[in-house]
Order: structure tokens, then C-alpha cells, then sequence
């Protein structure tokens, strides 16, 4: 299974902005269908998944990147 994102608020998609299911993990938005694991990077936008420290496209450093929405931390990884 790829990296999954616990939600334990039931935050919204990034994407459509409608409620992600609250203390699951959740990989894919129920709503809109995308992958809601994955980050952009900001300079370039290519996806940047979490545990990564730099974008494999550009070389940014992305580390200091924020968590995906309901996570502690972007290295969070499904068991």
C-alpha cells in the first residue's frame, strides 16, 4: 500500500476542500478522487510524496514542507 495519511479530524481535500473521513487512513479523497498524500513542490509542482527532502525534478529542498492535513509529520507511512 503506498504512504497513507491518518486523518483523525476528518480535515478537508486539499483538492475540492470537501471532508476527508475522520481516523482512517486515507490515501485518495472520497469526494474528487485525488491522491491526498502527495504535496507539490513549490517551485516547480511536480508531486513531492512525504519522507522526501528534496524534489526529484528541481532539487528544492522541500523538507520544510507543512504535514499532509490531520498528520504530525510528512514521513508518516502506512504500516
Amino acid at each position: 500500500m503506498p504512504y497513507a495519511s491518518v486523518i483523525e479530524t476528518g480535515g478537508p481535500c486539499a483538492f475540492c476542500t470537501n471532508p476527508l473521513p475522520a481516523g482512517r487512513a486515507v490515501v485518495f479523497c472520497p469526494h474528487c478522487g485525488m491522491n491526498v498524500t502527495l504535496a507539490q513542490c513549490p517551485a516547480c509542482s511536480s508531486e513531492v510524496e512525504p519522507g522526501w527532502h528534496y524534489c526529484v525534478t528541481c532539487g528544492r529542498d522541500v523538507g520544510a514542507l507543512p504535514p499532509m492535513p490531520g498528520t504530525t509529520a510528512r514521513d508518516t507511512k502506512a504500516q
